[in-house]
């Protein structure tokens, strides 16, 4: 027989500490202590005011003692007063040692608690307190748990314990008793732990960033005199900038639309769980205009305790930086030596057209005493943005540079190529080749520039009266007009009207009237190609066909459209002004019909070994080359190359007619697997009810998997 016996699995940790968390000068001591956690757990919270013992029972803070335990024991809170005696806890422990009482100083003595079990290792403690006193304007110094804006401020100014130490005769105190009253109706309050050694003045300009205000000395008194940009004021009583005290106006403009912020993220430290947080608010109309899509502006307001002022603060920031808000640098005489950091002014010039507008003072230059001039900086005044009165101004000879957005003249729309899809969507990848449903069609549109300082366009597609929707960006395609007809066979092309043809490269593929063909060079008044690339075959063109050279300059949706959808597109042209809008912009439509998935038409045809011939005599050898559209995706195959594949299954179909245009079909050759026919004048005669026609046309068109080629070679010839 035995005896069972206890088995040690674990330690509980105590420890004794003293905890030092900042200054609590006698002057303006820390005023309450309202939480503490460890760890990320809230071990305590209450409302402790003046030194105090607070006992902890959180044994299972941090899951009990199967885990790591928790906080069990009593905690000393001290905070620092000019009478507080040495702590006795700190007293015993420390026998025959001098012990200070750390008058001046917040802090904790943990007077041996259990702080873990399980684990050694002891977790961050941290409190949550407040310094709220009274200071100039008690009634309005706390907004909630924290302190006033305008009290950071004069403490700031005043203490001691800061570098400033302004005297409050130094300070106009009824400015501060305004604004503090007027953040108080806001509710707009602030709280920072200040822990480093940036230089006072850095810290309060970053308070006057949060309430979007002005600190200045007051020209007449010398004061330090504190401001809000608010609504506060009445158009009326606001003095007058005009020809009797500006002798000049310097570099008075307005933002372009696409220069305006359309988004503000402002990111802060939530004070209920001391983690980082951000707010973001957007001006969706501004993104419209711009054609979708934003970065956003950051501001990093630290002192933001929660997210209602977080979201305050963010629109108030974008309702600034999303209006288009004049700006300049006026040049004054002496009579506005009152001028100041924010002060408001009606300024009313004739020259720029400015009967009247409200401008705020942003910078301000008070110059030298032989000098006589006064340069502020202004910009107009967001709240009395719409009372602005526009007058004519005077006849200046300035014409505008930056051209409106217009639609783009020359517009190319279109189901994209296999080549194009499997090279720039699908990354010539066999895995997603196969998996794009045979159904589908992918929309290419282009066109060209419509001034030189248009630089990209949106593209905007959709289906039946659904809404447009912003796709891509697209490049503008240089593009050239045709000068005379050309039939199949001819390379070298007359052009006129050429735009932006500097940027074309050889080996690129252009559009004419549905055909592709490869460049090979190009000039402002001609182009020689090589004819019927990719999915498409040679065919005449008409004087004053477009070309568009769109190879490097498209735009493509990669929506999968369905089979005999009509899909319109527009393109939303921009330039330094913005977007052209939607409703200027003309509409071009395309009936998808399945061209990623169908095989390439044969190439290099030829009627008794001549390409495209014009007459023919005797019987006919027709023959052709074969082409597969899945290998062909390295460079631009040409008709004349050998044979290249076929896909797995190609079958060709040849027709022959009894006429170079319409006609009848007097003969068919279905399935045929090889790259040669023989049709006899005997046949003919037969097929044609005795005689062989004059005329003739043969087409050949290629067959996969019951799809047939994008295009048809045709090759129409007399015979005898």
């Amino acid at each position: 027989m035995s005896f069972g016996s206890k088995q040690t699995v674990g330690f509980r940790y105590y420890i004794g500490m003293h905890h030092v968390y900042g200054l609590s000068p006698s002057a303006n001591p820390v005023t309450a202590v309202k939480k503490i956690k460890v760890g990320e757990k809230e071990a305590w919270s209450g409302n402790i005011t003046s030194n105090a013992t607070i006992s902890i029972n959180q044994p299972d803070l941090f899951g009990g003692e199967d885990k790591e335990g928790g906080i069990v024991g009593d905690i000393d809170i001290e905070f620092g007063g000019i009478a507080q005696g040495v702590n006795t806890y700190l007293a015993a422990v420390l026998t025959g040692m001098p012990v200070p009482a750390f008058r001046g100083l917040l802090g904790l003595v943990l007077r041996r608690p259990m702080v873990s079990a399980m684990s050694p290792y002891i977790k961050p403690w941290s409190i949550y307190a407040s310094r709220i006193n009274g200071g100039f304007y008690p009634a309005k110094a706390a907004i909630g748990d924290n302190l006033n804006p305008a009290h950071m401020i004069y403490e700031l100014l005043t203490l001691p314990e800061f570098s400033i130490r302004a005297a409050s005769s130094d300070i106009n105190v009824a400015s501060f008793t305004a604004v503090a009253a007027a953040l108080y109706a806001e509710g707009l309050m602030l709280s920072f732990y200040w822990e480093d050694e940036r230089p006072t003045e850095e810290f309060i300009g970053e308070i006057l960033q949060h309430i979007d205000g002005s600190l200045y000395p007051d020209p007449a008194t010398g004061q330090l005199t504190l401001r809000l940009a608010r609504d506060d004021y009445t158009i009326a009583s606001l003095p007058i900038l005009d020809a009797s005290n500006i002798l000049r106006v310097d570099g008075f403009s307005q933002p372009l639309p696409g220069e305006l912020t359309s988004e503000v993220q402002v990111k802060y430290e939530d004070q209920a769980t001391g983690a980082a947080a951000s707010v973001t608010v957007q001006d969706i109309a501004i993104q419209e205009m711009q054609g979708g899509g934003s970065v956003p502006v950051v501001r990093d307001y630290q002192g933001i305790p929660n997210d209602t002022i977080a979201s305050k603060i963010a629109l108030r920031e974008l309702r600034t930086l999303a209006a288009p808000l004049a700006r300049g640098e006026i040049i004054c005489n002496r009579t506005v030596y009152d001028a100041h950091i924010g002060k408001l002014y009606r300024l009313q010039w004739p020259p720029l057209g400015i009967a009247d507008m409200v401008v705020r003072v942003a910078e301000i230059d008070y110059g030298t005493l032989t000098s006589g001039k006064i340069t502020l900086v202004v910009m107009q005044d967001v709240f009395k943005a719409a009372s602005t009165v526009i007058g004519v101004p005077s006849a200046s000879g300035w014409a505008n540079p930056v051209s409106a957005p217009a639609p783009s003249p020359q517009r190319l729309a279109m189901e994209a190529p296999y080549w194009v899809v499997a090279r720039e969507l699908l990354s010539d990848s066999d895995a997603l080749i196969d998996a794009v449903d045979p159904l589908n069609g992918i929309l290419l549109a282009t066109g060209n520039r419509p001034s030189g300082d248009a630089y990209e366009y949106r593209l905007n597609t959709r289906t039946g009266a659904a809404a447009y929707v912003d796709r891509a960006a697209g490049a503008f395609s240089p593009t050239a007009v045709l000068v005379g007809a050309v039939g199949r066979t001819d390379t070298a092309f007359s052009i006129t009207s050429g735009v932006d043809l500097g940027f074309v490269e050889p080996d690129t593929w252009a559009h004419i009237d549905g055909e592709l063909v490869k460049i090979v060079a190009v000039s402002s008044s001609a182009v020689t190609v090589k004819r019927g690339v990719l999915d498409t075959v040679p065919a005449p063109h008409a004087d004053g066909v477009v070309i568009h050279f769109a190879d490097d300059f498209k735009a493509l949706d990669p929506t999968e459209w369905s089979s005999g959808q009509t899909v319109n597109a527009k393109l939303l042209t921009r330039t330094g002004l913005g977007n052209l809008l939607e409703a200027a912009a003309p509409a071009d439509s395309v009936v998808m019909a399945q061209r990623f998935i169908r095989p390439y038409a044969p190439g290099k045809v030829l009627i008794n070994t001549v390409s495209y011939p014009t007459t023919a005599t005797g019987d006919l050898t027709i023959t052709w080359a074969h082409r597969d559209r899945r290998l062909q995706t390295a460079y631009l195959v040409e008709q004349s190359e050998a044979n290249i594949g076929p896909e797995v299954g190609t079958t060709y179909t040849v027709r022959i007619y009894n006429a170079q245009t319409g006609g009848t079909l007097i003969r068919t050759y279905s399935a045929l697997t090889g790259t040669s026919q023989i049709y006899t004048a005997a046949q003919a005669a037969t097929d044609n009810g005795g005689t062989a026609p004059a005329n003739i046309r043969i087409e050949i068109e290629s067959v996969r998997d019951g799809y047939l080629s994008w295009q048809l070679q045709v090759v129409p010839f007399a015979w005898s």
